[in-house]
């Protein structure tokens, strides 16, 4: 498709090596013209401009417009969601005003959805490796996702010498025909409105709808409560917000564990018996576990056990939990039904923590015991799901650096044989707890990490290093942290989400208020990086069924060392992202699915 005059006037382009990635850039650039030239190209840029970028890279309000061309091209597999990102630069006068349109191929299955990037100003880094200043995270909807009701993204303003991004988002059905599709996404600067091109082919091989790869991520609904509305929330705003928070997580692949937090109620039968009242329970996780929260049909993949206070003794706890995994079994629910044992335990607990799974499996042997914890002999046959820290499982400097004890990545091989699962978990570990890492500096690099001033490859990385470690699932502490830090309100938006030392961890969304997004009623609002983590966790899927295929998996463990050759050495290189993605995809292309077994 040619550019129009209009198009040459606004775009800035620069030399960019090419990718062949499911947002891989056009490469029919023109050259800049010497109004045009960016200020990262060495001259001052006279006049607005454009530039289409990988979603994994941060736009930055002062820094020069990114390097960028002219198109967006998408590959995607059916059942997954791709990005790309269009940068709005101002030269020396700011820009009002400024709106994007999406004009989606024909047909319904596939659906362009915009945001706008909304800003942040972070007073400290996250570590050694995180910047100050201000970041890209919260992405403002033009459209909610879950009504499709307007919001406030659209128009924006950019000031003179800023850049600011918009996200576009291409989602494609389960059922989508493969082959082109055509479509634009129309930008409007006061100066004129520019048409970028949007191609996508829909690739011939599908990724499910239930994700392969387990996940629990915390959420709390009352503090989503405190979050959106300054107090506590009464039941019937807790449960709304624990419906649209559990959905928009599960759009994302995210499986989650909290919730309301409220247990079965139950009554005493005459012989003793503990007899638990579901209903409440089955309105709050049975639309997620059944598959029916979301058009595609994805279920939750986990979901965690829950104990009522009023409990008197072991034995009634034990007929309690009994009753729920009896529930799930009649319910048909496959989801993995969990007991979170302990977070964190330092070697003195791991004797109750060894009690309490004693119980746990007299009550139904089908319940997983999770632990946080590297791999104990004391507790083998006891727990289920290892969930250790990622630090723990690889050596970066010195064996006892960072870990109460540990447990290389092998020595779980044994277990897994016999059923066992092996879970992760990353965490400050990956940029220094607390405020001073100064310790050890060196340590706290090269990490994924899902702290907001890092590269987005770092987020994206994890499904990547979960395959090539042969790890079966993620555990994730919290996803609303900042809502209500120390159990008061929070204001994520105001930049005030740091804990532990990292700005972002554990806050993953944003209260969506209609006085900070417009529109009506209290809804989630994304996150960058929550996009980032979907992404990884789709490459995770389509890695899996590239090592399906006769001769794939050679080429995925060979795509996945170019990206991260270790957990501690990322590349923080989109470029490099979207070629390996690329050639797993052409890989799929060419090489028919494997016959039955």
């Amino acid at each position: 498709m040619a550019l129009s005059k209009a198009a040459e006037r606004f775009f800035s382009f620069a030399r960019l090596r090419p990718a062949v990635a499911a947002v891989a850039l056009a490469a029919a650039a023109l050259p800049p013209t010497e109004a045009q030239r960016s200020p990262a190209s060495g001259g001052v840029r006279k006049a607005p401009g454009l530039a289409v970028v990988s979603s994994l890279v941060k736009v930055r309000p002062d820094e020069p417009l990114p390097n960028g061309l002219s198109q967006i091209r998408m590959r995607a597999l059916r059942g997954e969601c791709e990005l790309a990102q269009i940068a709005v630069g101002a030269a020396d006068e700011p820009l009002t005003g400024v709106r994007a349109r999406a004009n989606p191929p024909p047909g319904d299955d596939v659906t362009i959805r915009l945001y706008r990037e909304d800003l942040l100003s972070l007073a400290k880094p996250s570590g050694p490796e995180g910047k100050t200043g201000t970041w890209p995270d919260p992405l403002v909807p033009d459209r909610d996702p879950s009504d499709g009701r307007p919001r406030s993204a659209f128009p924006f303003d950019v000031a003179a010498a800023s850049v600011r991004a918009i996200l576009v988002e291409a989602c494609v059905s389960a059922g989508a025909t493969p082959g082109e599709r055509n479509g634009s996404v129309e930008v409007t600067l006061p100066t004129g409105s520019v048409t970028i091109p949007l191609h996508l082919r829909v690739e011939n091989a599908s990724i499910p709808a239930t994700s392969t790869f387990p996940t629990s991520f915390g959420f709390s609904a009352l503090s989503a409560a405190l979050g959106h509305f300054g107090r506590p929330g009464t039941p019937e705003e807790i449960a709304r917000l624990d419906r649209l928070y559990r959905t928009m997580l599960l759009d994302h692949r995210i499986s989650v564990h909290g919730g309301t937090m409220e247990p079965p109620p139950f009554q005493r039968g005459p012989d003793g018996e503990i007899r638990p009242d579901f209903a409440g329970y089955d309105r709050e996780v049975g639309p997620f576990l059944e598959g029916k929260a979301l058009p595609s049909g994805a279920r939750a993949t986990t979901t965690e056990l829950r104990t009522h206070p009023g409990l008197r003794d072991d034995d009634e706890r034990i007929r309690y939990w009994a009753a729920i995994a009896a529930h799930h079994e009649s319910k048909g629910w496959s989801a993995i039904l969990f007991d979170y044992a302990k977070d964190e335990p330092a070697k003195g607990d791991l004797p109750a923590i060894a009690a309490r799974a004693r119980l746990v499996k007299r009550a139904n042997e089908k319940i997983r015991v999770l632990l946080t914890a590297s791999l104990d002999p004391s507790l083998r046959g006891l727990v289920d799901v290892w969930t250790p820290n990622l630090n723990c499982l690889w050596v970066k400097s010195r064996p006892e650096e960072f870990c109460a004890w540990r447990a290389p990545r092998s020595a779980y091989d044994p277990l897994l044989a016999s059923g066992n699962l092996l879970w992760w978990y990353q965490s400050c570990s990956s940029h220094g707890c607390g405020e001073g890492p100064s310790a050890a500096p060196d340590y706290f690099r090269g990490w994924p990490t899902y702290v907001i001033d890092a590269p987005g490859t770092r987020a994206r990385s994890m499904g990547w290093l979960a395959f090539g470690g042969g790890i079966g699932g993620e555990l994730y502490w919290d996803t609303v942290h900042a809502y209500a830090p120390n159990r008061a309100p929070g204001n994520p938006w105001s930049g005030e989400l740091r804990s532990f030392g990292g700005n972002g961890d554990g806050t993953l969304l944003y209260p969506g208020s209609p006085a900070r997004i417009g529109g009506d009623g209290q809804v989630p609002v994304p996150s960058l990086r929550l996009k980032q983590i979907r992404d990884g966790l789709e490459d995770l899927e389509l890695l899996r069924l590239v090592a399906s295929r006769p001769g794939g998996r050679a080429l995925a463990e060979e795509v996945v060392s170019a990206v991260a050759p270790t957990p501690f050495r990322i590349r923080d290189d989109p470029a490099a992202f979207e070629e390996a993605r690329g050639r797993l995809l052409d890989f799929l292309a060419g090489t028919p699915p494997a016959g039955p077994k």
